[in-house]
């Protein structure tokens, strides 16, 4: 028996279904939040940058609602490690902090460095910055 069955309906969400231009949609992290499931989506916008939106579904397979502002994007200008995009986000819950830890690729001029936040709600984020300097990506925390 198969642990894991992908959905027929793949893919569950596509470019067209996000509320902003995007060239496409990528690794989200997941997370199930208040009996919802919770994708922190990476997507590439018509600019060829990913920010991190979230989507969220009664049940991870249809009705998905995708904020209409990111989460995590290189135009909110705070970290020029990642004026070229926020990617591939990976979530995991700290019960000790009662928070979601973002550990996400920042990527700006110096090439991919891993970057962490933190969440509570996926509404609101605070970034604790680069933990992992370029040429490092893909992390996540256990």
């Amino acid at each position: 028996m198969d642990v894991f069955q992908r959905c027929e309906g793949n893919p569950i969400l596509r470019a067209a279904d996000l509320p902003v231009p995007a060239l496409g949609v990528y690794n989200p992290g997941v997370a199930e939040v208040g009996g919802e499931v919770v994708l922190l989506l990476r997507v590439e916008g018509t600019d060829g940058r990913s920010s991190l939106y979230v989507a969220r579904s009664p049940d991870g397979v249809g009705g998905w609602r995708v904020d209409p502002e990111p989460l995590l994007s290189p135009d909110q200008g705070c970290n020029p490690y990642e004026v070229l995009g926020c990617e591939d986000p990976r979530v995991t819950f700290a019960a000790e902090l009662g928070e979601w830890v973002v550990a996400y690729v920042a990527v700006g001029p110096s090439g991919p460095a891993v970057a962490l936040a933190t969440t509570r709600d996926f509404r609101s984020v605070r970034r604790l910055g680069v933990v992992l300097a370029p040429p490092n990506k893909d992390a996540a925390l256990f």
